[in-house]
């Protein structure tokens, strides 16, 4: 069954624009880290020299606990009310446990550090937490770096071939088929010859912009070191990738003039050396007979 092919949004694996570069909060982190660890050492110290063993211990173990809430926040306001009620609690049950006369303001210090540890601990996991995202933000944008090519917008040749191994790997493991088109411009050669290699190359590219317009969010076009490119189409049958074919060629007319080579995985193939093979001698079939589209299935029937 054919799939239709509709309307295709510009991929967002680059920024549309420059975004200007956040400020890295690594020195404030330290810094937080420093202090942190600087109020945690005074606050034992004031605990353990002032307080009796019971209320030192019973204080020692709440600073522990505001602490570790801290740090493990699921939600902010969550953690902060967690460690009032593990400072507050401590502090009343060191007052009630406390001998008569017993070292009662020292307990109110060792109280207010318990929630001063506390807070600082969750305002130290936010900070990292933040700075965790913004790692992971950057990592994404230079991944998309490495993977697209500026110049036509569409994935280089080896994330391409990622992508087609992915997609091979689904295909087999679930049994979904998926079709693959290998395309090139009709008369390369002569297309450099005529309009000079850049402007060939500016006309190739836009081509390959021209053609993910008439592509669904989920296809994935990728160039080919020798200006061919390939159109995986996830979850297309090989009557689906004739319409994609046509689609773009219709959309490309006045730009270049694409012949396509049409394979199905895994019915001609379940590798990616396998798939390529087939579809690469279906594409020079088509360019010496002068087909604009070649179906592995009727190159097989001839």
């Amino acid at each position: 069954m054919a799939t239709a092919v509709s309307k295709h949004t510009e991929r967002a694996a680059l920024p549309a624009k420059r975004e200007p570069r956040p400020r890295t909060p690594a020195s404030s982190s330290d810094a937080a880290l420093c202090l942190l660890l600087v109020v945690a050492v005074a606050g034992v110290a004031v605990q353990s020299i002032e307080l009796t063993g019971n209320v030192r211990l019973l204080m020692l173990a709440a600073t522990g606990l505001s602490l570790l809430l801290g740090v493990w926040s699921p939600r902010m306001w969550t953690a902060i009310a967690a460690v009032l009620v593990v400072a507050g609690g401590a502090t009343v049950l060191a007052y009630v446990i406390a001998t008569n006369g017993g070292p009662r303001f020292w307990i109110a210090i060792g109280g207010a550090i318990v929630a001063v540890l506390g807070f600082g601990a969750i305002w130290v996991s936010s900070l990292l937490r933040r700075i965790y995202r913004r790692m992971r933000e950057n990592r994404r944008i230079i991944e998309a770096l490495t993977q697209i090519d500026p110049t036509t917008g569409v994935f280089k040749p080896h994330a391409g071939r990622d992508r087609l191994r992915a997609e091979i790997t689904r295909a087999v493991r679930y049994h979904r088929p998926f079709s693959l088109l290998v395309g090139k411009a009709k008369g390369w050669e002569e297309e450099v010859e005529h309009r000079g290699m850049q402007t060939a190359q500016e006309v190739f590219a836009e081509t390959l912009r021209t053609a993910t317009t008439v592509l669904r969010n989920n296809d994935i076009i990728a160039t080919e070191p020798d200006y061919s490119f390939i159109v995986i189409l996830p979850e297309t049958t090989a009557d689906g990738g004739e319409i994609a074919a046509r689609h773009i060629q219709e959309a490309v007319q006045g730009l270049l003039d694409v012949q396509f080579s049409l394979v199905q995985c895994p019915d001609d193939g379940e590798t990616e050396e396998a798939l390529l093979r087939e579809a690469y001698q279906g594409l020079a079939f088509a360019e010496m007979t002068d087909l604009p589209l070649v179906s592995r299935s009727a190159f097989d029937a001839e």
